[in-house]
This record gives C-alpha cells, structure tokens and sequence, in this order.
C-alpha cells in the first residue's frame, strides 16, 4: 500500500535503503539523506521525512475568489497557507520565492536540507484551524507553492477542518499521483487545477512536467466528486493559438461542460519577465472558443472585463452573479445556488 500506515507518509520502500515517493507523478527515487526533486521530501533512515511538516508560509484570510474559485462558496473567506518547494519549475511562476527557493538553494550546495528546514513558521495543524476559527474563515486553502509537496500536513490539517464543519480546497498543478488523489478522497472538498497547455512540449519546456498525468488528475478527481474549476495562465506566443485553446476547451467539455474554466492573463515574471503582458484580446478569442466548445461558465482573469467575469444562467443566460476585484455580487436573480428566473440550479459549492 502507498500510504504507509506506520508514518502516514506517500512513499514506499525499495531496496539498498532507497525509497519512492509517491505523492505526485514525478515518483522520485530518493537515496538516504537526499530529497526528491520539491526539496522538500527526504529519505530519513529509509522512511519519508517531511521536512517541511508544520512550516507554514504566508498564513491567513484570503478571498474565495483570489483562488480562482467562483462556484464554491462565493464570498467566503479562506484561511490560505503554503510551504516551500514546489514539483513543477515554471518558468513564469509568480511565487517563485517560495516555490523555487528549495531548488535554488539545493543547487547552491552545502546543507541545503538544514537551510530549508529552518524556512517557514512553526504552525501546527490545529493551530491552522484554530486561527482560521478565530479569523472567520470557514475553508482552509492550500496554496501560492504546490501542496502536492505537502500533502500529509494538508490532510492532517483537513481531517480537523472538517470536524469543525469547515471544507478544503487545493490549489494546484494537478500532478498528483493515483495514490495521493486516493489520499486526499473525502478530505479535499475542492480544487482549482491549472491546464497550463495543451502539448507535451510546452509542459516538459516550461513547467518540467507532463500533460498526460494532469488530464489524468482532472478526470479522476471529478469522478470522486471533488468539485473542480481549471484554469489556464495564457502565454503569449506559447499555449495562445485557436487550435491550442480549443483543445483545452474541448477536453473539459468531455470531462464536464459544467466545469468553470479560468484564462487568466500573463503577466511577465521570474525567468520570463520580457514576455509581453496577454492582451485582453487574447483572452476574449479564448473566451469566445469555450462558449463555441460549449462550456457553461467561462471567467476571464487579471483583467477587468466585468461581462467575462460574470456567472449566467446556463440554461437562460440570465446573469447571476458579478464580480469586481475578488468580490463576488448576487443578483436578484439567483439564491441558494438556483436561476431564480427558470429555477434551474447553478453547478457548484453552495453551502
């Protein structure tokens, strides 16, 4: 079994003192006293080390909305904490700092695992709720670095949440393993995936993944019920065209039309900081590609186009709910997660 009952960790043991980490598909073989290629997952005397168990990054409130999640409990405030490390080397990552940072300082020599060790706040799993209560914020969100690298202190801190009625949501590359999604069932109440493209080579040049894992990861989290909202950084000149667009567009249509998708703007940063900002234009064609594929709910990001961030009815267009810089508007047309003019239900998160 993947989980290892005695340590509650993602790996399994291999020969000669090696192990296997199993979070995400990387699937890392780690010799004694080395990490995995986040950082931040380490063969202690042949069992997984998280080293990075119970240090947070970046705690507190942060908007539903910020994720991007539209359609699981607007207006809510989530409790958003992070680690360092990360499984992908996005070249474009706008928190780089702390996803990079393990890699930086790996590739510095010396002992980098003591010098990522001492990274982060102390933070236990029920002082995460305990703030989170104490703060007001009724989802715990799991975010900024790739919580695939984190997963057992995340589903320690889930476990808690919903004892205390309050839900989890992931923010995330969607590389995680088979065996890690089996982890996360009943834990993990929502994801927002990024589709970053639609071609292997975009994937293995600029993020150092795989596509196939994450077409994977969307289809067998929506089959356990997890609800889900994809979003797709568009990068002029790399995952732009028609033909790109929409075969993202057409894959979630296959998955389920009613799945939001997010295409957010580029903005340049880290190692691409001289490629052109996306135009919005851009993000309208793709706008205009999904409504042609036959999504449902479609939301343009990083712009302000208050008509391509609104939610409609998918069955008489009417529009339900408006957005402005993360906050989130009912119209008097919607309740309780119903069209209140054709009394057909909006898919989602409502309560």
């Amino acid at each position: 079994m993947a989980v290892d009952q005695q340590h509650q960790m993602l790996f399994r043991k291999l020969q000669d003192g090696n192990i296997q980490c199993v979070a995400c598909n990387r699937y890392c073989v780690i010799k004694e006293g080395e990490t995995g290629a986040c950082g931040v997952r380490k063969n202690t005397n042949g069992n997984l080390e998280l080293i990075v168990y119970g240090k947070v990054i970046g705690p507190g409130p942060s908007p539903i909305e910020k994720k991007p999640m539209f359609h699981f409990l607007p207006q809510t405030m989530t409790y958003s904490i992070a680690t360092v490390g990360c499984n992908f080397t996005c070249q474009f990552c706008q928190n780089w700092d702390i996803s990079q940072c393990t890699l930086q300082i790996k590739e510095a020599g010396g002992d980098y695992i003591g010098k990522i060790e001492r990274l982060g706040y102390p933070m236990s799993a029920q002082k995460v709720i305990s703030e989170a209560k104490r703060r007001n914020c009724p989802v715990i969100a799991y975010t900024y670095n790739e919580p695939t690298v984190f997963t057992e202190f995340a589903l320690e801190c889930g476990k808690l949440a919903h004892q205390e009625g309050m839900k989890n949501v992931f923010v995330t590359n969607g590389y995680e393993s088979k065996e890690c999604i089996e982890a996360m069932k009943g834990i993990i109440d929502g994801m927002n995936i990024d589709l970053k493209g639609f071609t292997d080579e975009f994937y293995h040049s600029i993020t150092g993944g795989h596509l196939q894992p994450v077409l994977e990861t969307i289809k067998r989290c929506h089959q356990l019920g997890i609800w889900i909202e994809i979003t797709t950084l568009i990068i002029p000149g790399q995952n732009d065209s028609d033909e790109e667009l929409k075969n993202i567009a057409q894959f979630i249509y296959n998955v389920d039309p009613c799945i939001p998708w997010h295409i957010s703007a580029f903005h340049p940063d880290y190692l691409m900081d001289t490629t052109p900002q996306t135009p919005i234009s851009t993000l309208r064609r793709a706008y205009t590609i999904g409504q042609s594929v036959g999504l449902k709910y479609i939301y343009c990001g990083n712009v302000i186009d208050p008509e391509r961030e609104a939610t409609y009815c998918k069955k008489c267009g009417t529009k339900l709910m408006q957005r402005k810089i993360f906050k989130t508007t009912f119209t008097q047309n919607f309740k309780n997660g119903m069209c209140l003019k054709c009394q057909t239900m909006c898919d989602g998160v409502w309560k």
